[in-house]
């Protein structure tokens, strides 16, 4: 008797504790796109959809429903990467705290829309939903023009992490933000994007991360690209675009790789902490800048070609045009960057200066503490403005480039390539405190947080970057 009154009070406990904790939710097998639209019709916060691993071709697959902030529910397979979607397949997410876990998606297209996944659906646009853990290879159709986009996020305050997005080898974007007019806070961060070959005839429409659209520039989006790694990603000169204000790229690493980080419309984006590794790789660039109000701080660029001219391409803006167009470049901040053996000009002030009506050089720029150390080109090229702020910068090996102030030292910084193939200062360097401030040589490479936690994004404060992120950095935990 007293054994049975146990059992009867464990399963009420049992009861009790699933009721008041909907974290600890229900777990639904699932063996297609139907059964998910079934059960999501009944799933509650803190519910598990499992999908039985194996191939599923031609699904459209309809994510809906709405969890908890801590309690979401969850679509993942048996075990991680063990579905794989294939066909004519779309995933649909839509509702509030959704996560998708530990897909793979690989020679397929989509159905009827004009992407693979998309944060919306059903339920309209998501909010506080995720992707992660997810691989999407070599999602192409017969012929490379064909245009569609892998991931669309749509709503606010989405997550697109640990994912790796391989042989993206047609027209459309990797991962593109829609943006509605108000900000949308989504985070792009942990991801390996890698192999994308070059478009056809140099065209445009091949971006691996677009933030908006010219036609919403002026939205303040808001969304973070942070610690992501992109290798041998080659489709277009934009491979990161920011068509909208107030965006964060920070902590990634472009390695051999044509193309540029470009702020193409909209302002006051920062710019921190990354690093161009161009590995000598033709066509390979650094940081495009067009817009008001950017902080471009603390990036190591090295080895790279002269794709735009420069490692820091400061577009000629259009008087009067369309915040679509060529904006002038106003009130940017250019501080503690370290540029190293590349091809053109360490930083470039006029970029397409006399085309297409673009007259107008920057104005009210600050240029601070910068290391520019190459042999190519001109240090510095353009013209400047009396209105410019110069201080503590040091230029070496190639010529200036333009009439030296007291803000700009032509002396040798000093530097020493390390193992890693980073440059550093020396010991008796003049550069010690100058550039960017990398992580040391000889210190035992740790995960890819800022070392030693002493960084700060401003610049106001002691600083100092990663280490360039490797594979075992980022992506899904169980690809390779």
């Amino acid at each position: 008797m007293n054994q049975l009154v146990l059992r009867i009070s464990l399963i009420f406990m049992t009861l009790l504790l699933l009721s008041e904790n909907p974290a600890l939710g229900a777990e639904y097998g699932v063996a297609s796109a139907e059964d998910i639209t079934r059960v999501m019709e009944q799933a509650r916060p803190g519910d598990i959809l499992v999908m039985q691993d194996g191939t599923w071709t031609d699904q459209e697959v309809h994510f809906a429903g709405k969890g908890d902030e801590n309690a979401p529910i969850t679509l993942r397979p048996q075990t991680p990467g063990g579905v794989t979607l294939t066909g004519r397949t779309e995933l649909y997410i839509s509702g509030k705290y959704l996560v998708v876990d530990g897909l793979q998606f690989r020679k397929g297209t989509p159905g009827k829309s004009s992407h693979i996944i998309q944060f919306r659906g059903r339920l309209g646009e998501a909010e506080y939903c995720r992707l992660t853990n997810t691989v999407i290879d070599s999602c192409n159709p017969p012929d490379g023009k064909t245009k569609y986009h892998w991931v669309s996020l749509y709503g606010r305050h989405n997550r697109v992490d640990h994912c790796r997005f391989k042989n993206h080898a047609h027209k459309g974007v990797t991962i593109v933000a829609w943006l509605n007019g108000k900000p949308a806070y989504h985070r792009i961060d942990r991801n390996h994007f890698m192999d994308r070959p070059p478009a056809p005839n140099n065209a445009n429409g091949y971006e691996t991360i677009r933030l908006g659209t010219s036609g919403r520039s002026m939205t303040k989006a808001s969304i973070t690209v942070e610690y992501n790694l992109f290798e041998r990603v080659d489709g277009e000169v934009e491979i990161i675009s920011s068509k909208s204000c107030d965006n964060t790229f920070r902590f990634n690493t472009l390695r051999e790789s044509a193309g540029t980080l470009t702020l193409r419309h909209g302002h006051r984006a920062k710019v921190e902490g990354n690093y161009f590794l161009g590995m000598g790789k033709a066509k390979s660039g650094g940081i495009r800048v067009i817009g008001e109000d950017h902080v471009i701080i603390h990036n190591y660029i090295a080895d790279i070609d002269d794709q735009a001219d420069a490692a820091i391409s400061l577009a000629a803006g259009i008087r009067n045009t369309k915040p679509s167009g060529y904006q002038q470049v106003k009130r940017t901040r250019i501080e503690h960057n370290t540029i190293v053996n590349v091809r053109g000009a360490g930083i470039t002030f006029d970029w397409g200066l006399g085309s297409r009506k673009r007259r107008l050089i920057p104005e009210n720029l600050t240029i601070s503490n910068n290391v520019l150390y190459s042999t190519s080109a001109p240090s510095l090229e353009g013209g400047i403005r009396d209105n410019w702020v110069w201080s503590n910068n040091i230029v070496f090996g190639a010529e200036p480039g333009i009439k030296l102030n007291e803000g700009i030292q032509v002396i040798d910084p000093v530097l020493e390539k390390g193992p890693d193939g980073l440059w550093r200062p020396t010991a008796k360097s003049p550069a010690l405190h100058l550039g960017a401030a990398l992580p040391p040589a000889d210190k035992k490479k740790g995960n890819s947080s800022p070392a030693d936690g002493d960084g700060v994004i401003d610049g106001e404060a002691p600083y100092r970057l990663s280490y360039p992120l490797t594979s075992k950095d980022v992506g899904p935990d169980w690809s390779d």
